[in-house]
């Protein structure tokens, strides 16, 4: 797979230039909603994957043949960014070659705990950390993350990120109907959100084919109510 691929289309993002620097389907989630597909359950480790060197002369060599205009740099891609040891340093040479860029990272959020993800906080505009599901059993529905990774500890790592990062922080919560659509879950979410205090929440649904074939999205009328619910003022409880 490509390092660089883009720019897509985004409603989100503008025309977005992606920076993959996992290999393909590198991630420790095997997400039932996935546009990649199933995840081969590998338990993935954090190490060394693409290097900085590589990454920048891809993206050096991508750009310089582009005859689009880009809105932001994602680092995204294949799997989950933040595996990579080397993402702090990558995320550096990404910015100081490509200043007049908005920078952005797209992540689970499963190891934004480690002192080398940390440190990349710093060289990112925007950061947006996924959150699914409160509740463990929904989320180990959704999510199927490897065995040490749970609910609590996917919140413990955002609330660290918010302490860390100066930027724009945007949750991301993706809703798959009868999975993690329900009241009470969609009332836990809304709790933690009030405590993380992210600049945005974004309330996303399945659209694209997913990785498990009887997912289904939530309909554009939730999805809409949702939107409100999260990103108002009001902290009313949630009513379907």
């Amino acid at each position: 797979m490509n390092i660089i691929y883009g720019p897509v289309s985004s409603r989100r993002f503008g025309s977005s230039l992606g920076i993959s620097i996992v290999e393909n389907k590198t991630c420790n989630f095997d997400c039932v909603y996935c546009e990649l597909g199933r995840s081969p359950r590998v338990e993935y480790k954090y190490g060394d994957y693409e290097t900085p060197d590589k990454v920048i002369d891809a993206l050096n060599l991508y750009v310089k043949n582009l005859k689009v205009n880009i809105d932001v740099l994602t680092v995204t891609g294949y799997g989950e960014p933040t595996l990579n040891r080397n993402i702090a340093e990558i995320a550096r040479k990404i910015k100081e070659n490509y200043p007049r860029y908005p920078t952005l990272l797209l992540t689970n959020s499963t190891h934004l705990d480690k002192k080398e993800v940390i440190s990349s906080f710093k060289y990112f505009d925007r950061i947006i950390p996924s959150l699914d599901a409160v509740s463990e059993e929904v989320y180990q529905k959704i999510n199927r993350p490897i065995k040490e990774i749970t609910a609590r500890k996917i919140i413990e790592n955002i609330t660290l990120l918010r302490a860390n990062f100066s930027g724009s922080l945007e949750l991301e919560i993706l809703f798959c109907d009868g999975i993690n659509s329900s009241e009470s879950e969609i009332n836990l979410l809304k709790n933690v959100c009030s405590k993380i205090k992210p600049d945005k929440v974004w309330v996303n649904t399945v659209y694209r084919n997913p990785a498990y074939p009887e997912i289904k999205p939530i309909s554009n009328k939730l999805l809409e109510k949702l939107n409100l619910f999260f990103n108002g003022e009001k902290n009313d409880t949630f009513k379907i």
